[in-house]
């Protein structure tokens, strides 16, 4: 009885791995924060005619949202091994989105002569209040936008170190924001790597 052995023996070679931009702005939208909010929204409708009442209805919900950066914005320059990376502002992916199974609708009671609050009224209802949230996001919190980018610098910053390891490379990356206004201007931000 023979028995035969091969071993097949591969080596990988350092192929020069390089930092591209591309494979990055090829994400399109990097969504790295899930928020939930709860809130409350009302809508009081005057009667419609004689001997009707106003009419009521309270909507307590969560809107869910998340945020991120669009990619295709993210600007790149590298400096030998110092990658100055320059980051969009923080911006809401998607739409917001109110959570089904949180909903709890309350109405004012109905009389005989009711005032009737129609479907697509109740619906501006919610849409008016996730417009609401988002704003009182970007005006209210801060820290939640804070959040975001730090979570954005912190998956492009282990991008660029894995790519340095496998090309034999130790990058420095110093980190600009677009401020969002009409000049985009390009502003130093915090932390060096």
């Amino acid at each position: 009885t023979f028995f035969f052995l091969i071993i097949t023996l591969s080596s990988c070679k350092k192929t020069g791995n390089k930092l591209d931009i591309s494979e990055i702005r090829n994400i399109s939208e990097l969504a790295v924060l899930d928020c939930y909010y709860h809130t409350v929204a009302r809508l009081i409708k005057p009667s419609e005619g004689i001997g009707k009442s106003d009419k009521t209805i309270w909507d307590e919900f969560t809107v869910e949202l998340k945020l991120g950066v669009d990619t295709s914005k993210i600007q790149m320059d590298i400096n030998e091994s110092t990658v100055t990376i320059v980051l969009p502002p923080i911006q809401m992916i998607g739409t917001p989105s109110i959570v089904p199974e949180s909903i709890h609708h309350i109405s004012s009671a109905d009389g005989i002569l009711k005032t009737v609050i129609t479907p697509e009224e109740a619906i501006t209802l919610q849409q008016n209040a996730q417009t609401s949230v988002v704003e009182k996001i970007y005006k209210d919190d801060p820290a939640i936008i804070q959040n975001a980018e730090n979570r954005v610098k912190h998956i492009l910053e282990s991008y660029i170190m894995r790519i340095g390891e496998s090309s034999g490379n130790k990058y420095t990356i110093e980190w600009k924001t677009i401020e969002d206004n009409e000049n985009s201007e390009v502003q130093e931000n915090s932390t060096e790597k």
